[in-house]
């Protein structure tokens, strides 16, 4: 079920994967499928991607952002159980594919996917089992611009979860 909410809000509920994009074991691992690096950048030296073990994010689909005004850098939450995360939308998938969340975001939501991590506390090895449904996803389509200048790895999971909390917040009067 996909429903446009009010305040451009896109949501809808079903599974999520793993998506390990962007991660030091995604860019160090022969064999794992995930790709090295996500679709946003951060605009900083170098243009590094979003890391995967240290940032909630969701993947949307292909086609998904032109077709509901969402885009890269925009603020999602993602609720399960009783669990609210506040994340970002970081990465891009197949056109047929809705449901998926970093290696981070499964660990906020309670739902444990990294059996080791090393020294530096990246993780080494992936549970790659997702949560099988209920989980709803709240895209706030446009909110990028209340985050993306000075956005770094340093501040991301800050400004997202203060960002976040005001854009439900919002969303959460709107429904009364």
């Amino acid at each position: 079920m996909l429903l446009r909410l009010p305040g451009n809000v896109i949501f809808y509920d079903g599974k999520m994967g793993v998506d390990a994009d962007g991660s030091p074991l995604s860019k160090n691992t022969p064999g794992v499928t995930d790709q090295p690096e996500t679709s946003f950048r951060f605009r900083s030296p170098g243009n590094p991607s979003v890391d995967s073990d240290k940032v909630p994010y969701i993947v949307i689909p292909g086609g998904f952002a032109k077709a509901l005004g969402t885009q890269m850098g925009d603020i999602a939450a993602v609720v399960y159980k009783d669990h609210v995360v506040y994340a970002l939308v970081a990465d891009q998938g197949p056109t047929c594919k809705l449901g998926e969340g970093s290696i981070e975001l499964h660990e906020q939501l309670g739902h444990k996917v990294c059996m080791a991590r090393n020294g530096a506390k990246e993780c080494t090895k992936l549970r790659d089992i997702g949560i099988e449904r209920d989980v709803l996803y709240f895209i706030f389509a446009g909110s990028k611009a209340k985050i993306i200048n000075g956005l770094n790895p340093g501040n991301i999971n800050a400004q997202l979860a203060a960002e976040g909390a005001k854009l439900m917040s919002g969303l959460k009067s709107s429904a009364q």
